[in-house]
């Protein structure tokens, strides 16, 4: 299986597409439908896992590179749209709020899950509850690299496989650990904490590196490996349906990383369906769309039209792809590309 990047594959930017639909979905629709949300940011954690799996394990990627794609492609819009946030809150809020330095840093070094302690990260007065699950990403991105280098300096001690095996076994006995009160959540809900939300992305990870070594029969090759699966997943994901032991957070994660692993065998009419232009679009823009329609959804809990928020998250972080999001990473990531050029050119002379 050949390593791939989501930009090069229409329907999984389509995945991600589904994703931000249904946060938007459990942020603006109906009541019922609130579990879309946290649906919608798992789709995008078993994306970024596999994603991360064939980047940092399979096609092992020079490290700098890695993060500094990373930063090019999360850092400047967030950190933007954090302080917009931070001064909406103190002159454009309904109830004004000077939002702390503590806070505020926490926020911008992905720490607002676990500091304040005192504050949870779905309580706080500012557009900020969402940063949760950017932190468990930008933690687990961090800690996946982290592996790779180990692996890359055990000299065959350490494998890929092992590593992730490992990892995959220790998030699940802390999520089993929350479950049964062995551990305490703190402020903030032990839900959103990386070692739990996590499971997903590492899930996805481990089986995208376990393909990659390994023969698959016939059956891995069909549609009824992924369809199975997200049906599995989405039917755990639904209130009420199937609460055994919390399965939602403990098992639906790991159906929808095998799904999106094994999603090239999706029948053609889903591939088609996942690769339509808006579907894309959508996925495209999601990381500003996820970011901006933040305070758009605070707006509604003070009695703001949910349609209208809707509308005007979607629009605003159009905005922000279009005039800032996507010009500062091309801009950026061209000169990352001629920095690392003219290191290259560098160590030939000195080699010559």
């Amino acid at each position: 299986m050949g390593v791939e990047t989501g930009k090069n594959i229409p329907y999984l930017d389509g995945w991600r597409g589904i994703a931000i639909l249904f946060v938007l979905g459990g942020h603006f629709g109906p009541e019922r439908f609130w579990w879309m949300g946290r649906t919608g940011v798992v789709l995008f954690f078993v994306l970024s896992g596999l994603f991360m799996g064939r980047i940092l394990f399979i096609k092992k990627v020079e490290l700098s590179s890695f993060f500094a794609r990373r930063f090019i492609r999360i850092i400047p819009t967030m950190w933007l749209f954090l302080l917009a946030m931070y001064f909406y809150a103190k002159y454009g809020q309904a109830r004004p709020y000077t939002v702390p330095f503590s806070e505020f840093l926490s926020s911008m070094f992905f720490l607002s899950t676990y500091f304040p302690q005192d504050i949870s990260i779905w309580k706080t007065q500012w557009a900020n509850g969402h940063m949760w699950s950017l932190n468990v990403e930008e933690h687990s991105y961090m800690y996946l690299a982290f592996g790779a280098f180990i692996i890359s300096k055990s000299r065959g001690v350490i494998t890929a496989t092992t590593f992730l095996l490992i990892t995959l076994a220790l998030v699940m006995t802390t999520i089993a650990l929350y479950m049964t009160g062995v551990l305490h959540e703190g402020a903030s809900p032990w839900r959103t904490h990386t070692e739990v939300a996590s499971l997903g992305l590492i899930a996805s990870a481990t089986i995208a590196v376990l393909r990659n070594n390994a023969r698959e029969g016939a059956i891995f090759r069909s549609a009824f490996i992924p369809l199975i699966s997200i049906a599995i997943a989405f039917y755990m994901f639904r209130p009420g349906r199937f609460n055994l032991w919390n399965a939602s957070i403990i098992a639906a994660p790991i159906f929808a990383a095998i799904a999106v692993n094994y999603a090239e065998n999706f029948p053609g009419l889903i591939k088609n369906i996942l690769s339509l232009a808006p579907l894309r679009w959508f996925g495209i823009c999601s990381f500003s769309i996820y970011l901006w329609q933040a305070p758009f959804y605070s707006m509604v809990h003070n009695g703001f039209s949910k349609p209208v928020g809707l509308v005007l998250g979607i629009i605003v972080g159009a905005i922000s792809f279009y005039f800032f999001e996507n010009p500062v990473r091309v801009y950026l990531n061209r000169r990352w590309t001629q920095h690392k050029e003219r290191q290259r050119s560098v160590i030939a002379s000195v080699a010559i």
